[in-house]
């Protein structure tokens, strides 16, 4: 049964859920403004990563808001309280069933690579960067683009020693295999280059409206994740950004090229996607003029 209440916060009806989380709408009831409420497991080791995360990213621009977080009443459960969000970007392209718009989509891409470039400043890595975990706001924030999610995040920086992390293979896998690196598919463990590859398979997602991997047919997971990672080898660079701008190619061949611990470049990146934004003919009001992008009101009163 889940708690009425979670400190200040009334909690409304489900909205989402992960592989141990519930995130549901709730209500402040200081002032009435939404808020989502995500429930995990007290004894998830992810929560304090999150909290951290967050508490860390309070100014940045690009991420939800964390307004509280402890143990719900029943002491069953730990919660963390955000700012409510919309649509993600897995929903809006699957409802769209097509491609996205070339000015839309690079806009999307340059928000979402500056969130990914705040949270490397931090010394964290996201590990499941995919268009499920990239929200639009709401009201006067529809048009922007929030980063989520950190359940899988870990820190790439070495406490002790004040630098990266050690190179380390036979990992295990850690994210989402349509959208993961090469590399951490061959175990290698993932730093900043993995998020950056990550990034640009879902900005080729908005831009094909597909990625050559997915919808595959398999009998086990183990057979799935192997038919995933055999045609991602197998697909050219080239052939995966045909019909993208050519920066996509450039960006995707950049973070492929990246060494384990060297810092990337995201001003180049960013120099990139802009120059291709300008020669689709964008600008920032009209990107951002994408059907479905912003969510109608959400009812937070419980079932």
């Amino acid at each position: 049964m889940v708690a009425g209440f979670v400190g200040p916060f009334r909690v409304g009806k489900q909205v989402g859920a992960g592989s141990s989380a519930a995130v549901f709408a709730g209500t402040d009831t200081r002032n009435g403004k939404l808020v989502a409420i995500k429930m995990l497991p007290q004894e998830d080791e992810t929560f304090p990563v999150e909290v951290e995360i967050l508490k860390r990213l309070k100014s940045k621009t690009g991420f939800a808001r964390l307004h509280w977080h402890g143990d719900t009443p029943d002491g069953g459960n730990s919660a963390l309280v955000t700012d409510l969000l919309g649509t993600s970007l897995g929903d809006l392209m699957e409802k769209r069933g097509r491609s996205m718009e070339v000015a839309p989509a690079l806009h999307i891409g340059l928000q979402l690579l500056l969130s990914v470039e705040q949270l490397h400043e931090e010394g964290f890595l996201h590990r499941d960067i995919k268009p499920d975990n990239c929200m639009f706001g709401r009201g006067t924030d529809c048009g922007r683009v929030f980063l989520i999610d950190f359940g899988l995040s870990k820190s790439f920086v070495d406490e002790e020693k004040h630098r990266h992390v050690e190179f380390a293979d036979q990992q295990s896998f850690s994210g989402t295999p349509d959208f993961a690196s090469l590399r951490s598919h061959t175990g290698v463990r993932q730093a900043r280059r993995d998020d950056l590859e990550s990034f640009c398979y879902v900005l080729i997602h908005m831009l094909r409206g597909n990625l050559p991997w997915m919808g595959l047919n398999a009998e086990s997971e183990e057979e799935l994740m192997e038919m995933v990672v055999r045609e991602k080898m197998q697909t050219s660079m080239e052939s995966l950004c045909a019909g993208c701008p050519s920066e996509v190619l450039e960006c995707l061949k950049y973070a492929r090229s990246l060494s384990y611990d060297t810092a990337p470049d995201y001003a180049k990146l960013r120099s990139l996607l802009t120059a291709a934004l300008k020669r689709a003919g964008g600008d920032i009001q009209s990107s951002l003029r994408i059907k479905g992008m912003c969510p109608p009101p959400v009812l937070v009163s419980r079932m």
